[in-house]
């Protein structure tokens, strides 16, 4: 699509050839754009061949790359390191040398097997046929014939065919005798390729792309090893010559000798100088022709393929990729000025951004873009930081590789073109395999043009109000925190303490904290009634966070420590390593350990770092460590170092997604490159300190210490069969190694399969969170249970690979490295090692939704669990406008402990989950949602199948990319009654263990049987849905009062009749609630001579909404 879009403007001129691709993930952005332009590069290698061969019919190895060379359409500022450089110099001249000789090797390259998976090349699609000089003749002499009488009775086009498989397994082997293909000349053409040619069209210096020529061996009696081919009786050569010619295993190996004799003579192979007795031989690249091809398929490879071959089996048709087939006969020199790259927080090369960003502009009165610059750049793939602020010019072309979450970023995006009454063109890809772009690519109004609604906040999040308040404490201490943590930190001193100056500074005096947090307070007055609903908040939890506030400051700069100590320690242990190194690569491997280490702290203390662009600019880093506001960075975020070139960088990715992304082995896509981790960098403590043991109970889900006996939420008595104790790792920072570079095949992300699962822990009573339980009821009972735990600790537990026999992760906890096997005893180890068998962990803090279901038969049914799973959530996500990766849905416990864990994975919640318990219609407005989504429509009152041809699943349903392995088991069919039980239903508030009913008739008896206010604010309130009181008549010791009724955590309602208008209780009325507010609690009058609805529908936060 983005080829198509910029060769189409470049030729139609309808519009400026330059696009802007978005897409919601960072690895997918570096992916797409490393994938576009390795199809450009190979695309624009096979069309420039194709173009070559259409004006010569047929090219030989010593014309191939220069012709490709010239029908390229390349000038010498597209592939010159230099972009200035006059075509005309003899610099100009040696650049065309050096890029025609890696043409060259590129050409041979494209002919081995297994190359391109999904990117065809010319000989696939039958624009190329590769033939060889003298094979004809070969086949037509009597020295062939005498061999055996197999290839006596063949006629020579059956010996063509037999000898010209081998030969083709030789090519597509890469067992080729080329000078380009020679170790020596690869070192000389590297060096070569790095003076001379750019980046995009030269060599990557930190991956060696480059390849030697293989080889055929044909094994003698010597006992020295050999690497190579075999050309035994059992290869695959082997059991093709012995199948085709009927030889036995005493002919072969005189047929075999023979054979390669002939081929050698007549200048087919290459006899290579032998080892021992062992004879080596490779295709000599002298006897190789490109020739034009007419379109016809190739036959099928006779050494891979198996045909039957029972008259009653028709061969079937061969076919081509008529795409590519298509695609490869364009102009080469459309395809000559693409280029791609991505544009996202993961690019933090200094100035990089804005270097990308005025490539991609070109504007002309920008004189010195090309000195400074290099050239033009058509395509940047962006994730969503290019929706605001950034100035990218005139733009007509926007591609969005998804469907955006919401209709306000797609406004934002499809805004970036057509401005200034220009026109622009929007394309949207909507995945066949996700289910998000499938609802929307059948609902596109409501994309397009939707409502585009106001942010979601959970404004009780007491991480988020704290992190406000600590910016508001920042602000008042007035404490310059500079351009860099060492402003901050005293890095002279071996402990990293804050320095003296900015430890005085922010420590507050009495009437100066008292002044503070009347301020904080005055800042929290529109949000005080919500707030005081919950039992964390308070006054006094006010003036504690600002008291607490210096040593938290000096807290959160510790990661920013490990980090700091670690990287001080390698190089220093890299300064002895070089001290004590008596060979030239072991001083240079020790000056690398030490560059690396420099760069590392380069990084740490801003040294040539943009402020904006650096992860440890002071004010970013606080925020992301959770001490600041940080909406748009991942908080206590989990960093992978990748060491790139001379360069390096961090890459911050959130916990729950880095334990699966930065797990061990796991593939991590960066500019354009593929890395692996391999190895975690331990604090300076050691990885020791990370390691910890919990029981992990399977009843329920929850974990807790490694010594109870009871489950602390089920009350299960923990056993071997129903818990696991188990070794965790807190997940540190990786360490990442170079893998290669992306390719066109890599369609998609890959991630290993891992196994992963969560467990929670309710936050602690005296944390003054509670938990709050609810019954989903229908006409014909309760379906539902609801659990909403604010504030719960989530445990995600990676156990290793799926497909691993020994759950966990082998760490040498002396290096940091993940081992993949205990190596043998008899191995000498270059040093000691500490090896444990661990299970990966992290944890965070959560609002948590535990949703049951409630009839028995129903809790059995694995593939109804599954599918309301997915069903609540897709409904959710619509509902309430979240994204996917917004909210987690997840299978926990088992048996009567069976459950689906709902849980907010947003930084700071949105609090929609509070709102599914609180809110009577929230669920079943949710349920309609959901049942809309699995096609069914609701408008006569009884679900209708609105698309029978959709048996079970689709995937603009249920499916999506990311639940294939549950596919079978989900249906929709299986949920549609419950969901339509759920579309008419209620959601009632449980009470200490009570059924809203339950609790209502307890609340009756202990109403003031002579206050009739009393009894008929009760009816009021279950007759409208509203929250029932949690407790009557409850007496407080200071000040002696006893409020008519009382919520949880501090509210006091009085019901005051016409008893209370009396001068003296009046006045003892306003005694007792003056003082009841100054112990902080809130007191709520409601009067006999007002209307109740009235007065109720004034505190929504205390008593709800109207059902």
């Amino acid at each position: 699509l983005a080829c198509s879009l910029l060769r189409h403007a470049n030729l139609t001129q309808a519009a400026r050839d330059k696009l802007l691709t978005f897409t919601d993930n960072r690895q997918d952005a570096s992916l797409q754009a490393g994938h576009f332009n390795d199809f450009v590069q190979v695309a624009l290698l096979r069309s420039a061949l194709y173009a070559a061969l259409k004006k010569a019919r047929v090219l030989t190895f010593d014309r191939v790359a220069q012709e490709v060379v010239q029908a390229s359409g390349l000038r010498v500022a597209d592939i010159a390191k230099n972009p200035e450089l006059d075509p005309n110099a003899p610099a100009a001249r040696e650049v065309w040398r050096v890029f025609t000789d890696l043409t060259e090797y590129r050409l041979y390259e494209d002919l081995r097997r297994g190359w391109r998976v999904v990117h065809p090349n010319l000989e696939q699609v039958g624009l190329l046929k590769v033939e060889y000089r003298g094979l004809d003749d070969l086949c037509q002499s009597a020295e062939l014939t005498a061999l055996h009488p197999g290839f006596a009775q063949a006629s020579p086009e059956e010996r063509a065919r037999l000898l010209r498989a081998m030969l083709d397994q030789f090519r597509r082997k890469l067992a080729i005798r080329a000078p380009v293909l020679e170790e020596q000349f690869q070192q000389q053409l590297r060096r070569r390729a790095e003076q001379y040619l750019n980046e995009f069209w030269g060599l990557d210096p930190d991956y060696d792309e480059l390849r030697k020529a293989n080889r055929f061996v044909r094994l003698g009696r010597s006992d020295r090893p050999v690497d190579g081919f075999g050309l035994g009786e059992r290869s695959l050569i082997g059991r093709f010559l012995r199948a085709r010619l009927g030889l036995s295993g005493e002919e072969y190996g005189c047929v075999l000798d023979g054979l390669l004799d002939l081929l050698v003579r007549h200048g087919l192979l290459a006899r290579l100088e032998p080892v021992g007795d062992h004879q080596l031989y490779q295709l000599d690249a002298g006897c190789l022709h490109w020739c034009l091809g007419d379109g016809t398929p190739p036959p099928p490879d006779a050494l891979y393929s198996r045909r039957a071959g029972s008259p009653g089996y028709a061969a079937p048709p061969r076919a081509v990729n008529a795409f590519f087939q298509r695609f490869y006969q364009i102009d080469p020199a459309s395809l000559a000025p693409l280029e791609a790259r991505e544009h996202t927080a993961q690019v933090v090369k200094p100035g990089e951004r804005e270097r990308r960003e005025r490539r991609f502009r070109w504007e002309d009165q920008d004189r010195s873009k090309e000195a400074e610059v290099g050239r033009r750049l058509p395509y940047l793939v962006c994730s969503p930081t290019m929706e605001l602020g950034v100035d990218i010019a005139d733009l007509e072309l926007v591609h969005l590789r998804n469907v955006p979450p919401t209709p306000a970023n797609y406004a934002q995006r499809s805004g970036r073109a057509g401005r200034q009454g220009r026109p622009g063109l929007i394309v949207t890809y909507c995945g066949a395999l996700n289910s998000h772009d499938q609802y929307y690519f059948h609902r596109r109004a409501e994309m397009v043009a939707g409502r585009v609604r106001p942010p979601r906040l959970d404004l009780a999040n007491e991480a988020l109000l704290r992190a406000h308040i600590h910016a508001v404490w920042l602000a008042h201490v007035r404490l310059p925190l500079g351009r860099s943590i060492e402003e901050v930190i005293d890095t002279d001193r071996d402990e990293l303490p804050l320095r003296e100056q900015a430890a005085s500074q922010i420590q507050l005096g009495e009437p100066a904290r008292g002044e503070l947090a009347r301020r904080v307070r005055q800042l929290l007055v529109a949000d005080e009634k919500i707030l005081a609903a919950f039992g964390w908040f308070s006054n006094r939890w006010i003036e504690q966070v600002i008291e607490e506030a210096p040593r938290a400051f000096d807290r959160a700069f510790d990661r920013w420590r490990e980090l700091y100590r670690a990287a001080k320690r390698q190089r220093d242990a890299a300064r002895l390593e070089e001290d004590r190194a008596r060979t030239r690569d072991e001083q240079n491997r020790a000056r690398a350990k030490q560059d690396e280490a420099r760069r590392q702290l380069n990084l740490l203390l801003q040294v040539d770092v943009a402020r904006e662009e650096g992860d440890f600019y002071p004010y970013r880093y606080l925020a992301s460590e959770g001490f600041l506001p940080g909406y748009n960075f991942p908080a206590l975020p989990v960093r992978a170092w990748v060491p790139r070139g001379e360069e390096g960088e961090f890459i911050a990715r959130p916990r729950f997604l880095a334990i699966r992304e930065f797990a061990p082995q796991n593939f991590l896509y960066h500019e354009g490159r593929q890395w692996e981790s391999v190895a975690f960098q331990a604090p300076p403590g050691g990885l020791d300190e990370r390691k910890t043991k919990k029981r992990l109970c399977r009843t329920c889900g929850a974990f807790a210490d490694p010594d109870l006996d009871l489950c602390p939420v089920c009350q299960s008595r923990f056993d071997g069969e129903n818990s696991l104790v188990a070794t965790l790792l807190e997940m540190p920072n990786v360490r990442m190694r170079r893998r290669g570079r992306i390719t066109a095949d890599e369609e998609e992300r890959r991630r290993r399969g891992y196994e992963l699962e969560t467990f929670f822990q309710f936050a602690p009573e005296a944390s003054g969170y509670r938990v709050q339980e609810a019954d989903v009821v229908s006409t014909g009972g309760t379906v539902l249970r609801l659990t909403y735990a604010p504030a719960a600790t989530l445990l995600l537990v990676n156990h290793g690979w799926k497909s691993t026999k020994v759950p966990g992760f082998l760490v040498d906890f002396e290096s940091g490295e993940v081992v993949a096997s205990v190596p043998e005893p008899t191995h000498p180890k270059a040093r000691a090692q500490r090896l444990e068998l661990v299970l990966l962990a992290v944890r965070a803090t959560q609002n948590v939704l535990l949703v049951r279901l409630v009839p028995p038969a129903s809790r059995e049914d694995d593939a109804l669990e599954a599918s309301l799973r997915y069903a609540l959530k897709r409904g959710i996500e619509e509902a309430f406008e979240l994204e996917e990766t917004e909210l987690a849905a997840e299978p926990i416990g088992s048996g009567h402990h069976r459950a689906i864990l709902l849980y907010e994975a947003a930084e700071g919640g949105a609090g929609v989950l509070r709102r599914l318990v609180e809110e009577s219609n929230a669920l079943a407005q949710v349920a309609r949602t959901a049942l809309e989504i699995c096609h069914f429509d609701l408008a006569g009152g009884e679900p209708r199948d609105a698309k029978p041809d959709c048996r079970a699943a689709c995937y603009e349903c249920l499916l999506s990319f990311t639940n294939q392995h549950e596919a079978l088991r989900l249906d929709r069919h299986r949920i549609q009654r419950i969901l339509h039980e759920l579309a008419q239903s209620r959601t009632e508030l449980r009470v200490r263990g009570r059924s809203r009913e339950e609790q209502l008739a307890w609340l009756r008896t202990l109403t003031d049987a002579r206050s009739e206010l009393e009894r008929r604010f009760l009816e009021v309130l279950a007759e409208g849905g509203y929250r029932l009181p949690d407790e009557a008549q409850k007496p407080i010791a200071e000040p002696a009062c006893i409020p008519d009724f009382f919520y949880e955590p501090n509210v006091c309602v009085f019901c005051d009749g016409a008893v209370h208008d009396e001068p003296a209780q009046a006045a003892r009325d306003r005694d007792v609630r003056a003082e009841l507010v100054r112990r902080g609690y809130r007191v709520i009058a409601i009067r006999y001579d007002d209307d109740l609805l009235r007065q109720i529908a004034r505190y929504p936060e205390v008593f709800g909404w109207r059902a």
